[in-house]
C-alpha cells in the first residue's frame, strides 16, 4: 500500500493540473449522480402523486335526463377495444325500486363486469376482491362464458336468500336465474351477467376503473363514445391528466440518469489512461522487475480506489448541504428520497463501473510486449 500512496504522492508533485482535474472530475461525478438520483425520485413521485387517484372515473347522468341499460350498451360498444384493454372494471348501478320493486333492499342494484377484446366478460379485478375479501360464501363466481353468453345464471345474498342453495333458481328481473354463487353483505339484490338486464332499466351512475391510471387518449375516446352513442347524458369530470409529453420527460430523465453515470465513468477512465500512458517508462520498469501483469492492475485500481473514496465522500457531502439548503425547496419530494443506503448504494455503483472500465483499460495497456518498450530507447 505504500507504493500507492508514494505513486500518488509524486503523481500529484509532477502532473499538478491532472490530478486536480482528476479530483475535480471525481467529486463532480459523485455530485451529480446524487443529483440525477433525487431529481429522477421528485420526478416520478410527484407525477405518480398526480395521478394515484385518477384510477377511477365515476360518470354521474345529466339532470332531467335518463340512462337506460340498453343506451348504456351502445356506448360501451361505441368505445374503442384499446380503451377496454386498459379498463379492468366497468360499473353501473341501478334503483330498482323505480321498476316496481317496492322492498328498499332493491334500491341499489350494482351491475359489475368487464369487455375484452370486444366480449363480456367478469371483472377480474372484482373477482380478486371478493376472493381476498372472503366474500364468495358458496358455489362460483359468474363465469367469463355466462357473461359473454347473457346466461340465465346469479350469485344471491345469503342475508337476502338464506332459504336457497347452489343449483336452485330465483326470479329476478323478468327472468329465471340458476343460482351458482352465493354472497355474504353487499347489496341485497342477485347479481347477474349484464347482458340479462333488461334495457329499459333505468341506470343512475356509472365508473371505470383503470388498473394503474386513466391516460388522456382514453379518457377523450371516453367522452367520444358518449357523444356518439348518448349526447348530453352523462357528466365526464374535469380531470388534470398528464399529457403525453409528461411522460416522454419522466422516461428521459432515466435514461439521463444512466447516462451521466456512464459519462462520469468515462471521464475519470479517459483522465487515468492519460496518466497511465504518461507512466509508460515506469510500467516498463515494473515489468522488468518481474511484476506481473495482475499486479500492475491492482496498484493502479488501489490508486484510483484512494482517490476515489474520499473525493466521493467530499461531492456527496457537497450535495448533502445544498440539498438541505436549496434542493429542497425546490424539488419537495427529493429530500426524503435520500438515506444513508442510498448514497453508499451510490458510491459503490460508482466504484464498481469505475473498477470495471478502468480494470479493462489498465490491463490492455498492460500487456504489450516489454521489448516494445526496450525498442523504443526510453528505459
Amino acid at each position: 500500500m505504500k507504493y500507492v500512496f508514494k505513486n500518488l504522492k509524486n503523481f500529484a508533485k509532477q502532473e499538478k493540473v491532472i490530478f486536480i482535474v482528476l479530483i475535480v472530475c471525481i467529486i463532480t461525478s459523485s455530485f451529480v449522480m446524487n443529483f440525477s438520483y433525487g431529481l429522477y425520485i421528485n420526478y416520478k413521485t410527484s407525477l405518480y402523486e398526480s395521478i394515484e387517484e385518477l384510477k377511477d372515473i365515476y360518470l354521474d347522468i345529466t339532470e332531467n335526463e335518463t340512462l337506460t341499460k340498453g343506451e348504456f350498451r351502445q356506448f360501451l360498444e361505441a368505445i374503442d377495444d384499446e380503451t377496454h384493454d386498459k379498463i379492468n372494471l366497468i360499473y353501473a348501478e341501478s334503483d330498482l325500486t323505480k321498476h316496481g320493486y317496492n322492498d328498499e333492499s332493491y334500491a341499489f342494484f350494482p351491475m359489475r363486469f368487464d369487455i375484452n377484446k370486444g366480449k363480456y366478460c367478469t371483472s377480474d379485478y372484482i373477482k380478486d376482491l371478493w376472493e381476498s375479501k372472503k366474500l364468495l360464501k358458496r358455489g362460483e363466481f359468474i363465469s367469463n362464458v355466462d357473461e359473454e353468453t347473457g346466461a340465465y345464471s346469479a350469485m344471491v345474498s345469503e342475508d337476502e336468500h338464506g332459504d336457497k342453495s347452489i343449483g336452485d333458481t330465483v326470479d329476478f328481473l323478468g327472468h329465471t336465474y340458476k343460482i351458482v354463487g352465493i354472497y355474504r353483505a353487499g347489496s341485497f339484490t342477485p347479481l347477474v351477467p349484464f347482458l340479462t338486464v333488461p334495457d329499459e332499466i333505468e341506470i343512475v351512475r356509472c365508473c371505470f376503473t383503470f388498473p394503474e391510471f386513466i391516460t388522456r387518449q382514453s379518457y377523450e375516446d371516453l367522452i367520444r363514445a358518449a357523444n356518439e352513442t348518448i349526447p348530453n347524458k352523462l357528466i365526464f369530470p374535469e380531470l388534470q391528466l398528464p399529457d403525453d409529453d409528461v411522460f416522454s420527460l419522466y422516461r428521459n430523465i432515466i435514461l439521463i440518469s444512466v447516462m451521466v453515470a456512464l459519462v462520469s465513468v468515462m471521464n475519470f477512465a479517459m483522465l487515468y489512461l492519460f496518466v497511465i500512458r504518461k507512466r509508460r517508462n515506469a510500467l516498463a520498469v515494473m515489468r522488468l522487475c518481474g511484476a506481473r501483469k495482475l499486479q500492475v492492475v491492482k496498484l493502479y485500481l488501489s490508486e484510483c480506489i484512494v482517490i476515489t473514496i474520499p473525493m466521493f465522500f467530499l461531492g456527496t457531502l457537497t450535495f448533502h448541504i445544498l440539498l438541505n439548503m436549496v434542493f429542497a425547496k425546490i424539488f419537495p419530494y427529493m429530500k426524503e428520497s435520500y438515506s444513508l443506503t442510498v448514497y453508499v448504494l451510490i458510491f459503490i455503483t460508482y466504484l464498481l463501473a469505475m473498477m470495471l472500465v478502468l480494470g479493462i483499460i489498465i490491463r490492455k495497456n498492460t500487456c504489450a510486449n516489454v521489448k516494445e518498450y526496450l525498442l523504443e530507447g526510453n528505459i
